[in-house]
C-alpha cells in the first residue's frame, strides 16, 4: 500500500499543483495520521522526496514535524522544523518563517521551555508583520493569537488565555479554507478554559458550538478532545449516562491515533467517570495507563532535554577549543619572539617543563583508564513477578507476534508495555526470560522472520530495494536491517533473495 501511494503522489502533483498538494497536506494532517500513523510519516516523507521547489520542501518537512509532535518525539518534530527554518530562511520566505518560529514556540512550550518558547513566538510575530498579502497576515496573527492562549492556558491564567482566544477569532475570516478548524479549535479552547475555572455550564455551551466547525473531517484529534471535553462537563454535573455516550465518540474519534497527549486527557477523564461510578479497581487500571503514557511523554520530552544540553555542551566545547587554538597560538608566537631575546639554556628550559606537564597529564589519563571495569558498571537485582501477570504478558506477547504491530518504525518497550497491560521492567524480565534476548532483538527477530516470510511466498517482496524492505520493517536504516538479517539466517538479504530466485528458476526448468 505504501509503494502504491509513493506511485500515486508524483501523478497528483505532476505540476507541483498549491492547492492539490495542500489537500494532501490537510488530509494527512486531519484525518489519515489519527488513522494510520505509519502511513502519515510515509506520505510526509514522500511529498518531501517528490518536491521541485523550496516551498514544497517546506511543507513536507513542517508535516512531519506536526507528526512527530502528536507521538511526542519532541527530538525528531523540532529537526525537522530546523531544517525547514533553514530553507526558509534561505529563501527569505516570510509566511514560511512565521509558520515554523510558531511551531517551534509551540514544542518549547509543550517541554515548559517558557523562555525559549516566548522567543520564538515573539520572532514569529516579527515574520509575520513582514507579510505583504494582508489576508494571510491576519491569518497567521490569528493562529499566534491561538499560541498565545495556549502558553496562558499552561501558565494556569485563564482570564487571559479567555482574551487571547476571542482576539484570535478576529483575524480568521470565513473564505479561508481552514476557517472552521480554527474557530473550532477556538470553541474548544473556551471550553476548557471555563472548565478549569469551574463555570461547567458556559464550558458546556462552547463545546456544543465547536461541534459544527469539527464535523467536517471524519476524524481529528480537535473534535475528539470536544467530546471528551462534553464528556468531563456530564461527569461534573454527575450525569455518567451523557457522560459515557461523549467519553465512547472521543474514543470512537482517535481509536488509531497515536497522539500520547490526547490519550492521556482520555484516560484522565476515564480515572473521574470512574470515581463517579465508585469503580475503584477500573480507577487503579487505569491509573496505571496514565502512568505509563505519562512516563512515555516524559521520557521523550527528557531525550529532548539532554540532547539539547549535549548540543550546548559541545557548542561551548567548539567554542572553548577555538579560544585555546587562538591561546595556542599567542603562546607560539610569543616563545618565537622570546627565542631572540633569550639564551638557549631558558628555551630548552621551557620545552623540558611543557614535556614534564604532558608526561604529568599522560600518566592521569592511564591511570583512569585503568579503573575497574566492575566499579563503572550498576549491579542487577532481579525482581520476581507474580506467576499470574507473568502468564497474562505472555498470552499478550503471542497474541502480539500474530499482528505486525512490530513492523511500526516507533515500536519502543514502552509502547509494547502499553500494548501488553503491564510495565517495562515486567515485560523486559519475561522477553528476557522466556524469548531469551532483549527487547530490541525480540523486535528484530519477528521483523526478520515476517519478511522472510513475505520474500518466500509474495515474489514481488524480492525486487524491493534494501531500503523498501527496511522501511516495511520498521527498522530505523538499511543498514540496520542488514545487520538484523544476517544475524537471523547468516547470510545478507542480498544473497538471500539471490539465492531464493535461482531456487525457483531451477524448480521452474524442472517441470
Amino acid at each position: 500500500m505504501k509503494f502504491f501511494i509513493l506511485l500515486f503522489l508524483p501523478l497528483l502533483l505532476t505540476a507541483q499543483n498549491n492547492e492539490e498538494f495542500e489537500r494532501i497536506y490537510t488530509k494527512t494532517y486531519l484525518e489519515t495520521s489519527q488513522k494510520d500513523f505509519s502511513k502519515a510519516v510515509f506520505i510526509a516523507d514522500s511529498l518531501y522526496s517528490i518536491s521541485q521547489n523550496d516551498i514544497f520542501k517546506i511543507k513536507s518537512l513542517m508535516l512531519s514535524a506536526t507528526l512527530f509532535q502528536q507521538s511526542s518525539e519532541y527530538s525528531k518534530a523540532v529537526a525537522y522544523a530546523i531544517r525547514a527554518k533553514e530553507i526558509a530562511e534561505r529563501v527569505a520566505n516570510p509566511i514560511q518563517t512565521t509558520k515554523i518560529n510558531g511551531f517551534l514556540a509551540t514544542q518549547y512550550r509543550i517541554l515548559k521551555l517558557y523562555s525559549q518558547s516566548n522567543l520564538y513566538l515573539k520572532t514569529a510575530v516579527s515574520e509575520a508583520e513582514k507579510i505583504s498579502n494582508t489576508e494571510v497576515k491576519e491569518t497567521f496573527l490569528g493562529m499566534l493569537m491561538q499560541e498565545n492562549a495556549y502558553y496562558q492556558i499552561d501558565l494556569k491564567n485563564y482570564g487571559k488565555a479567555i482574551y487571547y482566544i476571542k482576539q484570535s477569532g478576529k483575524y480568521f475570516k470565513k473564505e479561508h479554507p481552514n476557517y472552521n478548524h480554527f474557530i473550532g479549535t477556538n470553541l474548544q479552547l473556551l471550553g476548557d478554559c471555563y472548565y478549569q475555572l469551574n463555570d461547567f455550564d458556559r464550558s458546556l455551551i462552547h463545546y456544543k458550538k465547536a461541534l459544527p466547525y469539527v464535523e467536517e473531517h471524519p476524524n481529528n484529534h480537535t473534535k475528539a478532545l470536544v467530546y471528551n471535553g462534553i464528556a468531563l462537563c456530564h461527569i461534573e454535573k454527575n450525569n455518567a449516562t451523557e457522560a459515557e455516550k461523549y467519553m465512547s465518540l472521543a474514543e470512537k474519534n482517535s481509536e488509531k491515533s497515536e497522539y500520547l497527549a490526547l490519550q492521556e486527557e482520555f484516560y484522565k477523564t476515564y480515572e473521574k467517570y470512574y470515581k463517579l461510578k465508585n469503580k475503584p479497581k477500573e480507577v487503579v487500571a487505569v491509573k496505571e495507563k496514565i502512568d505509563t503514557i505519562t512516563g512515555i511523554i516524559n521520557h521523550h520530552r527528557n531525550l529532548f532535554i539532554n540532547h539539547e544540553q549535549k548540543k550546548l555542551k559541545s557548542e561551548n566545547i567548539t567554542l572553548t577549543k577555538e579560544k585555546n587554538t587562538s591561546n595556542y597560538l599567542i603562546g607560539i608566537i610569543s616563545i618565537l619572539f622570546l627565542l631572540f631575546a633569550l639564551i638557549a639554556y631558558l628555551y630548552i628550559k621551557t620545552i623540558r617543563q611543557k614535556i614534564k606537564r604532558l608526561q604529568i597529564d599522560y600518566h592521569q589519563f592511564i591511570s583512569n583508564m585503568n579503573i575497574p571495569l566492575k566499579d563503572k558498571l550498576f549491579s542487577h537485582r532481579e525482581t520476581d513477578i507474580n506467576p499470574e501477570t507473568e502468564k497474562k504478558i505472555l498470552k499478550r506477547l503471542e497474541h502480539f507476534e500474530k499482528t505486525t504491530l512490530y513492523n511500526k518504525n516507533n515500536m519502543s518497550l514502552a509502547s509494547l508495555s502499553i500494548y501488553c497491560q503491564t510495565n517495562t521492567k515486567y515485560l523486559s524480565q519475561v522477553i528476557n526470560s522466556h524469548k531469551n534476548k532483549n527487547f530490541t532483538n525480540y523486535i528484530n527477530q519477528l521483523r526478520i522472520h515476517y519478511i522472510i516470510t513475505e520474500l518466500q511466498n509474495n515474489p514481488s517482496y524480492r525486487k524491493y530495494k534494501i531500503a523498501a524492505l527496511s522501511e516495511m520493517t520498521g527498522f530505523s536504516s538499511p543498514s540496520k536491517f542488514t545487520e538484523a538479517f544476517k544475524k537471523e539466517t547468516n547470510i545478507t538479504a542480498v544473497l538471500y533473495i539471490k539465492n531464493l530466485e535461482e531456487k525457483t528458476k531451477l524448480y521452474s526448468s524442472e517441470e
